[in-house]
């Protein structure tokens, strides 16, 4: 299992590397911190996000992203 965990410092800023990098790396648990978002500002993000990763679980809060594998 590789975990991993990343301070972006603005996930719509770095979007496109995020998604690049999880692609490459396919991690099965990204906590991402500074994503200064809310679910609401952020749908897109979190769709394009979910695309690289399948059907995964996704949740957006306090400026933080959890994604992880399905079991």
């Amino acid at each position: 299992m590789l975990l991993a965990t990343w301070n972006v410092n603005s996930l719509k800023a770095r979007s496109a590397r995020v998604s690049e990098w999880i692609a490459d790396v396919q991690p099965d648990v990204l906590m991402l911190q500074e994503t200064k978002m809310t679910d609401a500002a952020s749908p897109a993000v979190c769709r394009a996000v979910k695309e690289v990763l399948g059907e995964d679980n996704l949740t957006v809060f306090d400026g933080t992203l959890f994604l992880y594998t399905a079991p």
